[in-house]
């Protein structure tokens, strides 16, 4: 980095309403506007500076763009690709081969199914509240040794993070849970404050060697156990589970998905909860107690259904999830956008004679059989998250009129519009060049 910019880490900046915000990996955070950006470096018109400062890109940990009134998404879908970036889209025609969509963002694509692991439907009725990836430090509070790296919490030894969102009626929670040992894990959510051990309003999922268990603490009375699930976890493969709650608060019911799965649906006969806060806590002393990836909350609109957004699965052949989360195996023939906008999917089921013609708005997610894409691809230096949900891996980004520019791997030429852009992440360990 030049000299001006190590001036700036001396001062104490005031963050600008509507301006980027530019984290270093030294800790360093800058406030201005970012005037270009090549794969070497980065200018940042500051008002701590009379001239526009140039930054190394390789020092910089996260660049975070203003929230701007464009941030909504009008896409009905989401595609997962093989590498793993997701795209809200909307779909205009697709085959067994190839899909075309739509993006309000970086415009028109077309995609073989060979690229794409997963179509999820239906996303356009869940607003996205809180997606997970920033620091430890934006927490409303935490305890004990939790790192970041790469979008994963880690937590060593016994310790929480808390956060207070505007929790909403009705809900979906969703993250990812690894362990290297054996887990003692809880997630509080709804709860009063932020207190992980502590008897409060909420609800209580708890992970451990006697197995899976949600519980409702009604204020400080004794905990209800609402549902124990007889999963331990050395019969989990790869030690890590997909958690996927959708909470009713005016019902009092709680359903619960593992890895896309619907498990059931539980319900307690107390008060409605009023709590807005999460609490991840980890309760084994062990030096690598457990990781959390993909957070996310969203509110569920009124009539939602409950789609599974996907994740990169082992899987032999084509299939499709329902939204009652039932499972069908079999080989997609077709995807037809009718007059009014919906989707009919055309399915030929594996021991059925003739394929099924079914309504777009009952599916809630597409996979696509793993031996269609077996390439490989490196993992990008640079992250870019998408406001309203979805992300974009990236290497050598430019920045240009409003628009980051990129070479996709799979998408090819890409640029996408800054206002839609809620920040852009470098690895840790970038690879070196």
């Amino acid at each position: 980095m030049k000299p001006s910019c190590l001036i700036a880490g001396l001062l104490a900046v005031t963050p600008l309403a509507n301006a980027e915000r530019v984290e270093l990996l030294n800790s360093d955070t800058l406030t201005g506007t970012i005037t270009s950006m090549t794969g070497d470096t980065t200018t940042l018109k500051s008002p701590i500076s009379l001239s526009p400062l140039e930054i190394n890109s390789s020092n910089i940990k996260r660049i975070t763009f203003p929230d701007t009134p464009q941030r909504k998404s009008p896409h009905t879908e989401i595609i997962t690709l093989v590498n793993g970036d997701l795209l809200p889209c909307s779909v205009t025609a697709m085959d067994k081969d190839k899909i075309n969509f739509s993006t309000s963002y970086a415009g028109d694509f077309t995609v073989t199914t060979e690229n794409i692991h997963s179509l999820s439907f239906g996303v356009s009725k869940e607003k996205i509240l809180y997606s997970g990836g920033d620091p430890i430090s934006d927490w409303h509070s935490s305890k004990g040794t939790w790192t970041l790296r790469d979008g994963v919490y880690n937590a060593k030894k016994i310790g929480y993070i808390a956060r207070k969102l505007d929790l909403p009626k009705n809900i979906r929670i969703r993250f990812d849970l690894a362990w290297r040992d054996t887990p003692n894990f809880a997630f509080r959510f709804c709860a009063d404050h932020n207190s992980a051990t502590t008897k409060q309003d909420s609800y209580e999922l708890t992970f451990n060697s006697a197995g899976m268990r949600i519980s409702r603490y009604e204020g400080t009375h004794d905990v209800v156990t609402l549902t124990t699930i007889g999963l331990k976890p050395n019969t989990v493969k790869n030690n890590k589970v997909s958690i996927d709650l959708r909470i009713d608060r005016s019902k009092g019911s709680i359903t619960l998905y593992l890895n896309d799965h619907k498990v059931d649906t539980y319900f307690d006969s107390f008060k409605p909860t009023r709590g807005n806060f999460i609490i991840f806590n980890t309760r084994s002393n062990n030096s690598s107690a457990c990781t959390l990836s993909n957070i996310s909350v969203s509110e569920l609109g009124k009539g939602a259904s409950s789609r599974a957004i996907s994740k990169k699965n082992p899987i032999k052949s084509d299939f499709f999830l329902d939204n009652e989360g039932n499972r069908i195996t079999g080989n997609l023939v077709s995807i037809t956008v009718n007059q009014d906008k919906s989707r009919t999917l055309q399915f030929k089921p594996e021991h059925a004679s003739k394929p099924l013609m079914i309504p777009g708005h009952r599916i809630s997610a597409l996979y696509f059989a793993e031996g269609k894409h077996d390439t490989e691809f490196p993992k990008s230096n640079f992250t870019l998250h998408l406001a309203h949900y979805g992300s974009l891996q990236l290497d050598q980004p430019q920045l240009a009129n409003n628009k980051v520019i990129i070479r996709h791997p799979i998408l090819g030429h890409c640029a996408i519009d800054t206002n839609v852009i809620s920040s852009i992440t470098q690895r840790e360990n970038p690879a070196k060049k």
